[in-house]
């Protein structure tokens, strides 16, 4: 009976959209350095609207993973030869 009242996990669509992100740049799928596919090709490839895309491209610009360019895109942030800070750490755990 316990188990009926345990809180009820929320996920946003965003959150997930952001975790599936964060997985590719952490995979090399989006090398580090590089663009990210436009907003309109993630809205198609996630199957979701391009406000959680919005959404989840700012909460990872926010931990550092990516940083976007006005007029040139949206990139992977670089671990290495980029300034130290927040993104250099998320890559530590990651094996060459």
């Amino acid at each position: 009976m316990a188990r009926l009242i345990e809180p009820i996990k929320k996920t946003r669509v965003a959150e997930e959209v952001a975790n599936r992100i964060r997985t590719l740049i952490l995979d090399d799928t989006f090398p580090q350095g590089q663009p990210l596919p436009s907003e309109r090709v993630l809205t198609e490839q996630f199957g979701v609207s391009r406000g959680s895309i919005r959404d989840a491209l700012r909460m990872l610009e926010t931990i550092g993973l990516i940083e976007t360019q006005h007029g040139r895109g949206t990139f992977s942030a670089r671990a290495d030869g980029g300034p130290p800070g927040r993104a250099s750490r998320l890559y530590d755990d990651v094996p060459a």
